[in-house]
């Protein structure tokens, strides 16, 4: 792999990469998947599963990142630790990818049963006679499983294959202040999909960062926000943009189909609002906003606009986290391992949840290709249906695939990014820095 990541590489910008989108051969080439593998994947913070799998000392779960495959679990010290999910022995995985999650007191290579506690640390060697090489040495330290650095933030667990990186505190800094209002630590998981889809991870992630293509592909929206009045800003290497929910796109006094669903979402029945539809959102913060000492819904940490609006943050390298008052969604755009034409989205939708008075909701787990199911019937099956999610993302999955086919064009030659997609053109911005570094 160190071989394709030259200076005279061909991916290597003719230009001040700081201001030109990344090239097309970033999207196509499987030099491209081996060098955001060795300069992007391997330098940031990425995020894990829920701390919430890893409720208890033994519970683990295992992740695949990008050709990688790690361990998560809980030590009988209750730290959470990630590991890299290989035998140092032979290469052999200790955990296959159908036992993604569950319990274990103890880590067993299946190929040789070499051992480990859930603190990473050599239990045994069968016939460890058999390897002179290793008398005199430190074979408990040396042989411990190599480690990823961890934190937590949100609920979630976070992790670096860096172990010089910044504190993950102060790499998310940019964000804290407004996502840390939503108290997602508080939020139990609904439901965890995957879907493959036949695109490279940067179609997917940008297609969620801009509201350009809003109007044309996803009309039945414009009854419910106005993509004129988008807010979009830099945070650093991540990106905040903003939408007001409930307040569409024309003046028309008519309550239309989107603004019932508006209101439906928010628990109130839409035949007994006899407002306009300029005065929805009002309405909806006013309903919320009595409510606020009597739901688990952190209502007292937001201000009115934030009750009904939607707080899209961008987590660099590859993260959409859309925070709403009641509930968070998490795209994870993930990286086919050597195909840079398929990636892996990967959705986790959260909600606040009152024990007293609601019924534990079920979680689900879901795997599929897209291809197999276009309509995505199988996403959102639980006690929780989300129809206006649903739709827009099988809205906007249709046209992955095909932009994909397209930037495979040899009539395709470069990106052209307007004002309305420069969060696109901030990301493309913030990955050459890594990408294009010696």
């Amino acid at each position: 792999m160190t071989s394709l990541i030259t200076k005279n590489s061909q991916l290597s910008p003719d230009t001040d990469s700081s201001s030109q989108p990344l090239a097309k051969d970033y999207y196509l080439t499987r030099e491209s998947v081996a060098i955001e593998r060795e300069r992007l994947w391997s330098k940031v913070w990425l995020i894990g599963p829920r701390l919430e799998l890893l409720k208890k000392a033994h519970d683990y779960v295992v992740e695949e990142f990008a050709g990688e495959s790690f361990i998560f679990i809980r030590g009988r010290d209750n730290l959470v630790r990630g590991f890299y999910n290989v035998c140092p022995h032979r290469g052999s995985r200790i955990i296959f990818n159908e036992e993604c999650r569950g319990k274990k007191a103890s880590l067993v290579c299946p190929y040789h049963h070499w051992q480990w506690d859930s603190g990473g640390n050599l239990q045994n060697i069968p016939k460890l006679e058999c390897f002179p090489q290793l008398t005199g040495t430190d074979v408990e330290n040396d042989l411990r499983l190599k480690e990823v650095k961890v934190d937590t933030w949100g609920g979630w667990v976070w992790y670096s294959m860096d172990s010089t990186i910044e504190p993950l505190n102060d790499y998310l800094a940019p964000i804290l202040d407004i996502a840390n209002l939503y108290e997602t630590e508080r939020q139990i998981t609904i439901d965890y999909t995957t879907i493959e889809v036949e695109c490279n991870w940067k179609v997917s992630f940008e297609n969620f960062l801009e509201i350009y293509h809003v109007d044309p592909l996803h009309p039945q929206l414009q009854e419910w926000m106005d993509t004129r009045c988008v807010f979009r800003a830099r945070l650093g290497r991540h990106a905040h943009l903003i939408i007001d929910n409930g307040f569409p796109s024309s003046n028309s006094q008519n309550i239309g189909n989107g603004i019932k669903e508006f209101l439906a979402i928010n628990n109130i029945d839409p035949e007994s609002y006899t407002g306009s539809t300029q005065n929805v959102r009002t309405f909806v913060q006013k309903a919320k906003r009595s409510q606020q000492n009597e739901v688990v819904e952190p209502y007292k940490n937001l201000t009115d606009s934030q009750l009904t609006e939607t707080n899209v943050f961008s987590i660099f390298p590859n993260i959409v986290c859309g925070l709403m008052a009641e509930s968070t969604l998490i795209y994870r755009n993930r990286p086919h391992p050597t195909d840079p034409g398929r990636m892996y989205l990967d959705i986790t939708r959260m909600c606040h949840f009152d024990p007293a008075t609601e019924e534990m909701p079920q979680t689900s787990f879901k795997t599929f290709k897209y291809q197999d199911d276009p309509n995505l019937t199988h996403l959102f099956e639980g006690q929780i249906p989300a129809p206006v999610i649903k739709l827009q993302l099988s809205q906007d999955l249709q046209v992955f695939a095909s932009t994909q086919q397209g930037l495979n064009s040899r009539a395709f030659e470069r990106f052209i990014l307007g004002e309305e997609e420069n969060m696109v053109e901030h990301l493309h911005r913030e990955l050459s820095k890594y990408i294009h570094s010696a």
